[in-house]
């Protein structure tokens, strides 16, 4: 009885060492293609982005465009709010 509580002990300390080393080694595995790409690499990833950024909508063109499409304003405001935040998603908050 008391080699399973030594051993359950010990594979409890395991598990509460990954949990305080693993948010360290998640930032690592984040920061590791930014050093592995090259610059090369590093301007397609800038151009996409900007490309995706310039195909963009405008976002009072297309709250006009709900307006006309949707009698009822509370469906209306519906679609608003998502569309406000699928465009902030798209444009990484910059707008």
């Amino acid at each position: 009885m008391d080699s399973r509580v030594l051993f359950y002990s010990a594979i409890g300390v395991v598990l509460f060492v990954m949990m305080l080393v693993l948010p360290f080694m998640v930032d690592l595995a984040l920061a590791e293609p930014q050093r592995l790409t090259t610059e090369e690499q590093r301007a397609k990833i800038v151009a996409k982005k900007q490309a995706k950024a310039d195909n963009i909508p405008d976002l009072t063109a297309f709250e006009d465009a709900v307006d006309n499409a949707f009698p009822d304003n509370k469906q209306a405001a519906v679609i608003k709010r998502l569309a406000r935040v699928l465009h902030l998603y798209t444009s990484d908050g910059k707008n």
